[in-house]
């Protein structure tokens, strides 16, 4: 299996009968201990089930009212990562839905210190998670401890099949840390391999996140036409949709017909990774004359 639960995580083991030798089996979740027979599903009480019928876009838009760009920072150090939050509240802090800590050039401890710290000083910013590299473990750990305002994972382990192991323990996991974040789950993102039938994809993204996460097919490419605009027709009813790479004032304003959440990094940042103030408010403008618009019309 190319998943193993921890004990880290806390389950249920639901008992089952093997479909090879009938032993009913209370130890594990998919492994017969009385034959080695390994089975495709996950022997598990879930107390999330209710979460497949919420009704998830009026969860998400309930924080994020309106069509919203996002800043992710990846910065080196605690220090790195003050002085860039600084600069966004400063002269941005009305201008964005939040923010992103992204671990890809520190370890998780800097996140954590660095979540900590801004809970302290800024605590009415919305501040999500994406710990890039890290196991869905280690994700899970973090919101046991720091109940984050969001979550972010590349790979959300959403497959074309009807059984969704995996995403069934992510939703459980978050019911049983009493964690009511916001998911952004990844679906068709850049290197992550998932292959299959994508209307069944995306059918299943709706059931297991709250904001379903997609990008071009790598860091600064624009997402392709028609890739956004099947997402976006299939699933924009029931979720919102968030974009992450490729975004430009150049082309923001076209992508917002397919899309709610903006998630930018590289498009505003230096090579070393310090916010552009002005790149960020070309793209903020940009999208707010967009936002004015749909307000005059509603």
């Amino acid at each position: 299996m190319s998943f193993q639960l921890s004990s880290k995580i806390a389950i249920e083991i639901s008992k089952w009968n093997c479909p090879v030798c009938s032993f009913e089996n209370n130890d594990h979740y998919y492994y017969c201990e009385m034959c080695g027979y390994e089975d495709t599903v996950y022997h598990l009480i879930n107390t999330n089930t209710e979460y497949n019928f919420e009704n998830k876009k009026i969860k998400a838009m309930h924080i994020f009212p309106k069509k919203t760009i996002m800043p992710v920072l990846s910065c080196n150090n605690i220090e790195h990562f003050q002085q860039n939050i600084t600069l966004l509240v400063m002269h941005c802090y009305n201008k964005i839905g939040g923010i992103w800590l992204s671990c890809s050039n520190c370890s998780v401890d800097v996140i954590k210190q660095t979540y900590t710290w801004i809970k302290n000083v800024y605590p009415s910013l919305w501040v999500g998670i994406n710990l890039v590299g890290e196991t869905i473990i280690k994700m899970l750990e973090f919101i046991q401890e720091f109940k984050p305002d969001g979550i972010w994972s590349d790979r959300s382990y959403i497959t074309d099949e009807e059984i969704q192991n995996i995403p069934k323990i992510i939703i459980d996991s978050f019911k049983r840390s009493n964690w009511n974040g916001l998911y952004f789950g990844g679906t068709l993102f850049k290197y992550v391999k998932q292959d299959g039938d994508v209307n069944k994809i995306l059918e299943n993204s709706i059931k297991y996140m709250d904001v379903l996460t997609t990008s071009g097919n790598g860091t600064g490419i624009e997402i392709n036409k028609e890739k956004i605009e099947k997402i976006y027709n299939q699933v924009s009813e029931k979720i919102l949709v968030a974009i992450a790479s490729g975004i430009t004032s150049d082309n923001i304003l076209r992508l917002s017909k397919t899309c709610d959440i903006f998630i930018v990094g590289t498009s505003i940042t230096d090579k070393n990774s310090n916010i552009i103030i002005n790149k960020l408010t070309e793209l903020y403008n940009a999208l707010n004359a967009l936002n004015a618009l749909n307000a005059l019309n509603a």
